[in-house]
């Protein structure tokens, strides 16, 4: 079992700008507040004015909800945040620190063929109708997921490799995970799949004449239909009374476009009763309320909104301003293989080449993080540079036109009517880029994007879009090219969701098409490699690879634009997706000394 530390030369790079109620916060405050498992901590205040609200329920920003919150169909980032809410996992990652166990009392003995992981479920836990959760909870949960039948392509690679699931039939508790073969995430994997009560998805136990294996392979007979349509309904992810799991919290109100309320099951004095998710991309919108203390957190607003409100002293006095590193990276995607009709202008590794010279990559970070550009890191490749696994050897490509030019000429691109725009056999180079309506960062860099590759005499349609729209048209590869983002972590990586062919062929995560027999070779023997040392190498391989077919035009590691409201204490930063635990905030409602 490996447990991941976070690189302590990732929080070199962390930049504080918040302040006390009466003075700056010094540097060296900051250095004082980095704790042991590399994350970061914010102090208390210690002066609590009369003026501030005394209300235990939390507003948080979102500038987009979530796709929806059904326990396995979903892709969204904002899914998973509130996720950590209303459920509860085998094991959980420890915020930097690698991983801890969540519903099980330890880390599972494993077998010495490294297929077989022992667990016992924590006594004691019960879901919502006062049942308690047994292994029968885990089977399920693993049946659905897996099962074929289950509407969740993108997240089918984590599944391939658990062959059955054994109850002890002595102890309701303790089970068995049996692997394929032994696998680098065959724990870790677990971080991403919340526990479900099967007594409540399947009432009248219609899979309990199913096992995994069967579900799994090439079945005689078809396990129901009607339990499938029921499990796959999209009301088990939208209507707040269906949605259920073992977290501190369940959904109180869902207002589409609006809002999501979060309210405790049990209580926890001084913690958050209530958190609502307030949806508002508006930046005017949303720094004037943050002016008047409508939101107690945001972390989505553009680095210069953000740099503007922490230079408002009132601001400082109410809220921590601090900007933080995260995993996280963006990218520019080329459609390699696209579907729908669509022109195949990046099929050729010449124009994607191009591109990549084209890009004003330091242009944008300078744009988007100002005189904090330096702590963002440039991306060369899917392994974060703060990543002991990233290789060091990729050097970035610089803005180049000259060379841009004789690539896209190499690949047969010419201005042939003097119009400005090149084309070939006759069709225009003109192309549409993708990109989300919930950030001005968003709209900018696609307006950066559009114009560097203009000047080179392609004709870029920037399109904003809906989180849900993007998301179809991602995975269906109806689309030229794409800006977006991939949250990460400090565990190790898990290339086949993003990188796998299945992974495009199964509308997944791999947008861009990239990959062939021998890269999902590479990818096998990097999941199935034990020794860091040796799969540190092949990481550097696929690398290599990656970079050498540029599906993607890597930009920068993000940072995180924290702004928290200082009437909560007990407040950590941690460079993992979503960067802060505000179910642990405490109500400061009282003077501290």
């Amino acid at each position: 079992m490996i447990l991941n530390r976070t690189p302590f030369s990732l929080l070199l790079f962390a930049v504080a700008i918040f302040t006390g109620c009466h003075s700056r916060t010094s540097d060296k405050l900051l250095t004082n507040s980095v704790s042991t498992d590399g994350n970061i901590l914010l102090p208390d205040t210690h002066f609590v004015p009369a003026s501030w609200s005394k209300s235990n329920t939390l507003v948080v920003q979102l500038t987009t909800e979530p796709d929806n919150l059904h326990p396995t169909n979903g892709t969204s980032g904002q899914r998973a945040e509130l996720f950590a809410f209303l459920h509860r996992f085998i094991v959980t990652t420890a915020h930097g620190n690698g991983l801890k166990p969540d519903l099980v009392e330890s880390f599972p003995a494993i077998s010495a063929d490294g297929l077989t992981y022992s667990y016992r479920l924590k006594p004691g836990i019960v879901w919502d109708d006062g049942s308690p959760l047994t292994a029968e909870d885990v089977y399920f949960t693993c049946k659905v997921n897996a099962a074929p039948s289950t509407n969740n392509p993108a997240y089918k690679p984590y599944w391939m490799n658990l062959k059955d699931v054994i109850i002890d039939p002595k102890d309701p508790l303790r089970f068995e995970l049996v692997m394929k073969r032994p696998h680098q995430q065959n724990i870790s994997f677990l971080t991403g799949f919340p526990i479900l009560q099967r007594s409540y998805f399947d009432p009248e136990n219609l899979l309990g004449n199913f096992s995994l294996v069967y579900l799994t392979g090439n079945y005689a007979v078809p396990p129901p239909r009607a339990l499938f349509e029921a499990f796959n309904h999209d009301s088990l992810g939208r209507k707040p009374k269906c949605i259920r799991g073992l977290g501190e919290y369940r959904v109180k109100e869902w207002i589409p476009g609006s809002s999501i309320r979060l309210q405790r099951k049990r209580n926890a004095p001084q913690h958050p009763d209530e958190i609502v998710f307030r949806i508002a991309k508006d930046e005017q919108a949303v720094s004037l309320d943050l002016k008047n203390q409508v939101f107690d957190v945001s972390t989505y607003l553009s680095t210069t909104t953000f740099l503007q409100l922490a230079a408002d002293e009132k601001m400082r006095n109410n809220y921590h301003c601090v900007l933080s590193p995260t995993y996280n990276y963006s990218y520019l995607c080329f459609n390699t293989r696209p579907g729908n009709n669509r022109t195949p202008y990046y099929s050729d590794n010449n124009i994607r080449k191009a591109i990549s010279y084209l890009v004003p990559v330091e242009q944008i970070i300078q744009l988007l993080f100002q005189q904090y550009s330096s702590a963002s890191r440039r991306m060369l490749s899917p392994v974060s540079p703060f990543k002991p696994d990233f290789d060091s050897t990729l050097l970035p490509i610089p803005q180049d036109i000259p060379k841009a030019e004789q690539l896209l000429a190499k690949a047969g691109y010419s201005d042939a009517d003097n119009d400005g725009i090149l084309d070939k056999n006759g069709v225009p180079f003109d192309t549409e880029l993708l990109y989300l309506n919930s950030s001005a960062d968003w709209k900018d860099m696609a307006g950066l994007i559009a114009d560097a590759l203009g000047k080179a005499g392609i004709r870029v349609r920037p399109v904003a879009v809906e989180q849900k729209i993007f998301l179809e048209k991602a995975r269906s590869h109806d689309f030229d090219l794409l800006l977006g983002s991939w949250g990460g972590s400090a565990l190790p990586e898990d290339f086949a969701q993003l990188w796998s062919t299945s992974s495009w062929k199964n509308y997944g995560s791999n947008y861009s098409g990239f990959g062939d027999a021998s890269s999902d070779s590479l990818i096998n023997a990097i999941n199935t490699t034990v020794d860091d040392s040796v799969r540190t190498l092949l990481s550097h391989r696929l690398q290599q690879l990656i970079y050498d077919e540029q599906p993607y035009v890597f930009l920068y590691s993000s940072l995180r634009r924290n702004i928290v409201h200082k009437r909560w204490g007990n407040i950590t930063l941690f460079p993992e997706r979503p960067g802060m635990d505000i179910a642990a905030f405490r109500l400061l409602n009282k003077a501290t000394n």
